[in-house]
């Protein structure tokens, strides 16, 4: 019999570094991570405000005063205004990626669309998920992005989705995601899915 690892894992989202980032709240906030120790910290978007490269330097420096093994970041609406989409990489690598941690997988999904606030995963990127999901069929499966699939309640009228959520949540459930960790609408919410 294998024993299975835990994991320690912090979500965090929407920085929005920028003019109205209140920088003392947010090194409070990576003070209280370090001082976990997670083994990993998962950025679910939102990292700048406009997308602009002192922006994206702000970010990558207070990111950088994380400690933990593995930060896994996904792109937001806001990091893909203006040129931020082109600038995203080159902060922060690719928009979608697999982490292997502890005997589970973290799958980042990229729901951001160049100054556009909704989002959209597309077809492509639908079937590069599913694959990930079959290839680690066994494996305990975190999926990661900025965009909600469902409306949040208490966050107002909910035009900022994905355009086409129901598509992505039939392929996660279907291929069996266990977790879905989405950022955007600034309030924490659990919701658990069935088929």
């Amino acid at each position: 019999m294998v024993e299975e690892e835990n994991l320690l894992m912090v979500h965090l989202s929407d920085i929005h570094c920028g003019p109205k980032l209140q920088g003392k709240i947010l090194q409070r906030a990576i003070d209280e991570i370090n001082a976990l120790a997670p083994d990993v910290v998962a950025v679910t978007g939102d990292l700048t405000e406009e997308g602009l490269f002192e922006e994206f330097q702000e970010a990558r420096r207070y990111l950088r005063l994380l400690r933990c093994k593995h930060l896994v970041i996904a792109s937001g609406n806001h990091d893909a205004r203006t040129t931020g989409y082109r600038l995203f990489p080159d902060f922060f690598g690719e928009s979608t990626s697999v982490t292997e941690v502890k005997g589970k997988v973290i799958i980042t999904l990229d729901s951001s669309r160049p100054d556009r606030d909704d989002g959209e995963v597309g077809y492509r990127q639908r079937l590069w998920l599913k694959q990930c999901l079959d290839r680690y069929a066994d494996t305990l499966k975190i999926v990661m992005l900025h965009h909600h699939l469902i409306p949040i309640p208490d966050t107002g009228m909910e035009k900022n989705m994905i355009t086409d959520a129901g598509d992505v949540l039939w392929s996660l459930i279907s291929h069996g995601a266990n977790v879905v960790l989405c950022g955007h609408r600034h309030r924490p919410w659990l919701w658990n899915a069935e088929t």
